[in-house]
């Protein structure tokens, strides 16, 4: 039997499944016009208080206030959206629990527009390291949709991607715990490969709200010997 064309193969698929948007369901596209105008992007903001940065005209995008500093180990951070956008919410659900894995793809490409716009200049030696989940729930789930998206970040910025952390402690989903039982809950909780080295490593992940699973995540690379830790995610 002669192999079907790869065009025509895709577009058998593409009758069967038809791609649908992840905000309101409608036919034709990932994310529709009509919904990817309610994604609102935010300046660059400190990790820690939220307040947009720089406050001084003489940092850089993403940078920790002076006074949030010495409480973390996050350097520059970016997220464009806000996770209580009802339409980042429905992208990063579709991801995660709906696995629609095409949704990476696009979630990088609007990242990267996001980059593009705040003229962010990547070290010459930075590493993309998506924030790994315990094995348990990668298998149950199938995939890690932190690991998809460095993935996609990677063809697009050119930045290599490395699995540089290893998730050791099964912890408890972080989204009804409080603040002090999302840090108590991730406390110890990743390893890092003997490969990192003395270079800028950029955590990825699809959302960060309290931020607890990001820093103990920088922390861990740090203490393995990382010159500096930025991090991106889809939404905070």
């Amino acid at each position: 039997m002669l192999p079907i064309p790869k065009k025509i193969a895709q577009g058998f698929v593409e009758l069967l499944f038809p791609v649908c948007c992840a905000g309101c369901g409608r036919e034709g596209a990932i994310l529709c016009p009509a919904c990817a105008a309610f994604l609102i992007s935010v300046p660059p903001q400190c990790f820690v208080c939220k307040k947009i940065s720089p406050v001084r005209t003489d940092a850089a995008a993403g940078t920790p206030c002076r006074a949030c500093k010495r409480h973390t180990a996050i350097r520059r951070f970016f997220s464009p959206y806000q996770y209580e956008s009802p339409v980042a919410q429905k992208i990063i659900h579709g991801l995660k629990y709906d696995r629609i894995r095409m949704l990476a793809p696009e979630m990088a490409r609007l990242i990267e527009e996001y980059l593009a716009r705040f003229r962010v200049v990547f070290p010459p030696d930075a590493r993309l390291v998506p924030v790994p989940l315990h094995p348990r729930r990668e298998r149950r789930r199938g995939f890690n949709q932190s690991l998809l998206l460095a993935e996609e970040l990677s063809i697009r910025t050119k930045i290599p991607a490395a699995s540089l952390l290893a998730r050791t402690k099964n912890t408890n989903p972080q989204v009804s715990l409080s603040f002090d039982a999302r840090k108590k809950n991730v406390a110890d909780a990743f390893a890092a490969a003997p490969e990192v080295a003395t270079r800028c490593y950029i955590l990825v992940d699809d959302v960060s709200t309290t931020g607890a699973t990001i820093e103990e995540a920088s922390r861990t690379l740090r203490r393995a010997g990382a010159r500096t830790i930025w991090a991106i995610t889809f939404a905070h």
